[in-house]
């Protein structure tokens, strides 16, 4: 029974350890609050996979985390640990029904949007649905081509650039809310860029990194678009505060 007990505490020294010093400082105090989302959580699961529901049976997961993490250590170490364990939602794909009506209405957007960019930009074109019809050649808004595929990678940046900085809790709602318009922004402008480069430069550039890689192109336009507005806020908070 000694050898049981020591081993029991070098496992749970061991658990504790890896933790975060502000979390391993707080004394666990158990709370029956949790009770309800650890058994909705294990409760999706056994649906989810007899059910052949695979969203259901993933998302059970950061529920599951968090029911444990109120039942265990208390409302504490949940109020320290939640965002850490609500951000793991981020990486449950959304069922293939709804992205696939999504991904439908956010290439019919990116085409209507971009062929009226392209008209100001004074490239003769005709959209046709998904397709944009320029002098020399149509381009197709593709599934891969639209906002969505990456909009969940991006709304996930959005709300870890607002937890690591030192910002009021409007405006680090306001800048993961921002970061869904500027995701759909930033691919509007990518796709206008690239049938204007078709127009002005030639079809060539429809193989260069910039269009090969519209994801990255993306993430990288609205990241450097969320420092930006970033910036801008901080800025416009400083001049009303003189």
């Amino acid at each position: 029974m000694a050898l049981v007990g020591r081993a029991r505490t070098r496992h749970g020294g061991a658990l504790r350890a890896d933790l975060p010093p502000l979390v391993r400082a707080i004394a666990p105090s158990p709370s029956l609050l949790g009770l309800p989302l650890l058994v909705s959580g294990l409760a999706g699961l056994v649906i989810g996979v007899n059910g052949e529901e695979s969203f259901l049976a993933r998302i059970s997961l950061p529920v599951t985390l968090l029911g444990l993490a109120l039942f265990l250590g208390g409302r504490e170490v949940f109020r320290h640990t939640w965002v850490a364990i609500a951000y793991l939602a981020f990486m449950v794909p959304l069922p293939w029904t709804t992205l696939e009506v999504l991904t439908f209405k956010s290439r019919l957007l990116d085409a209507s949007v971009s062929a009226e960019a392209l008209r100001w930009l004074r490239v003769p074109v005709h959209q046709d649905g998904f397709m944009l019809q320029l002098p020399q050649m149509t381009l197709e808004v593709a599934d891969v081509c639209s906002s969505i595929p990456i909009l969940a990678a991006l709304l996930s940046l959005g709300v870890a650039y607002a937890s690591v900085t030192r910002r009021p809790i409007a405006m680090k709602v306001f800048l993961v809310v921002a970061t869904i318009p500027l995701a759909v922004l930033s691919n509007i402008v990518r796709i206008t860029t690239t049938a204007a480069g078709v127009h002005y430069i030639g079809a060539w550039t429809l193989g260069t990194v910039y269009h090969q890689f519209n994801g990255t192109v993306t993430f990288l336009l609205t990241f450097v678009s969320l420092l930006l507005l970033d910036s801008l806020l901080v800025w416009s908070a400083r001049s009303r505060a003189s």
